[in-house]
């Protein structure tokens, strides 16, 4: 079930970045210089099931040629918020985010927006921000 969950947001994923243009990538598709970028929120790197989702997503946009900015937050907030905000600060075409806390991100979500950057929760709801684009969970 998990997998078929990691493969679902792989495919949203995919058809929101295909809004962005063609492909991942401008030239070849192999996530080259102009290969869109995915930024990948993990909670914690303690729970074999946050691993193994992030290192089966990251897979996945690798080989539909994305890059992939994928960060675990050790279940701090405040390492989580920072690490989006240096994900949009470095240039996200998207990002899949397993929040640690949902009511804790809304100035970041704030800044998404304003850029245009589409925001997947990935099986955790995110609360108190009209910038969610897709929910995914089992």
């Amino acid at each position: 079930m998990k997998k078929l969950s990691v493969l679902l947001i792989t495919m949203i994923l995919a058809l929101a970045m295909a809004g962005c243009g063609n492909s991942a990538s401008g030239d070849n598709g192999s996530g080259g210089k102009d290969a869109k970028t995915v930024g990948i929120a993990m909670p914690t790197k303690s729970s074999e099931r946050w691993v193994l989702d992030g290192n089966n997503m990251k897979k996945e946009f690798e080989k539909l040629g994305y890059k992939v900015d994928m960060q675990y937050a050790q279940d701090v907030v405040e390492n989580q918020v920072s690490q989006i905000d240096n994900m949009i600060a470095k240039g996200a075409d998207i990002l899949v985010i397993a929040s640690i806390d949902g009511e804790a991100l809304t100035e970041v979500l704030d800044k998404a927006k304003t850029q245009n950057i589409p925001v997947i929760a990935y099986d955790r709801l995110i609360m108190n921000s009209d910038h969610v684009s897709y929910y995914a969970t089992f």
